[in-house]
């Protein structure tokens, strides 16, 4: 088990951006690491397909299209 997987493993991770870019990096390393990682972001197709991957690959991802630039849309 590698520090960063003691730490991350069974835990839970909402990642902002995730989509893409270093969220989406950030996203992959999290979930490789153990934890169960919930994708917001308003990239829908990106943010679907991302979690499609990592949940084939055995892994527990969500995706929730969500403008964290909208409190509204945050406390749904």
């Amino acid at each position: 088990m590698t520090p960063l997987q003691s730490k991350l493993q069974d835990k839970v991770a909402i990642i902002t951006g995730g989509s893409a870019g270093l969220g989406k990096a950030t996203v992959q390393l999290f979930a490789a690491e153990g934890a169960a990682v919930s994708i917001w972001d308003v990239n829908t197709e990106a943010g679907q397909t991302l979690a499609e991957e990592l949940t084939a690959a055995g892994h527990q991802v969500e995706f929730r299209q969500v403008n964290v630039a909208d409190a509204a849309a945050v406390a749904e």
